[in-house]
C-alpha cells in the first residue's frame, strides 16, 4: 500500500463583519447584569419544570416531600443525640467532681 500525503494549510480568519470587528462596548455593570439575569432566567425555567413534573407526577411529588420529612426526622434525631450525648457528659463530670469533693471532705474530717 502506498502512503498518502496530506497537506494542511493555515488560514487566517478575518472578521465577517464590521461589527465583530469592533471591540464590545458592553460595560463590566453591562456584564454583570446580563449574567444575573441569564442566571435568573435559567432559574425560573428549572423551577417551572419542577412546578411541571410535580403536576404531572403527584406521586413523584408525594415521595420527594416524603424523603424531605424524613431527612429533616433524622436530623432531629441526630441533633437530639447529641443534646443527649452533651447532658451524660455533663452528669458523668458532675458526678466525678462531687465524689472529688466528698472525698476531700471526708479526709479533712479525718
Amino acid at each position: 500500500m502506498g502512503k498518502e500525503q496530506v497537506t494542511l494549510k493555515l488560514v487566517d480568519i478575518q472578521p465577517q463583519s464590521d461589527y465583530e470587528s469592533q471591540p464590545s462596548t458592553k460595560t463590566r455593570e453591562e456584564e454583570d447584569h446580563s449574567r444575573i439575569m441569564s442566571e435568573n432566567l435559567l432559574q425560573q425555567q428549572e423551577q417551572e419544570d419542577r412546578r411541571r413534573t410535580f403536576s404531572h407526577s403527584p406521586i413523584k411529588s408525594q415521595s420527594l416531600l416524603r424523603k424531605q420529612e424524613d431527612r429533616r426526622i433524622s436530623l432531629q434525631i441526630f441533633s437530639h443525640s447529641l443534646l443527649l450525648s452533651q447532658c451524660l457528659l455533663q452528669k458523668q463530670e458532675d458526678e466525678r467532681r462531687i465524689f472529688s469533693h466528698s472525698l476531700i471532705l471526708s479526709q479533712s474530717l479525718l
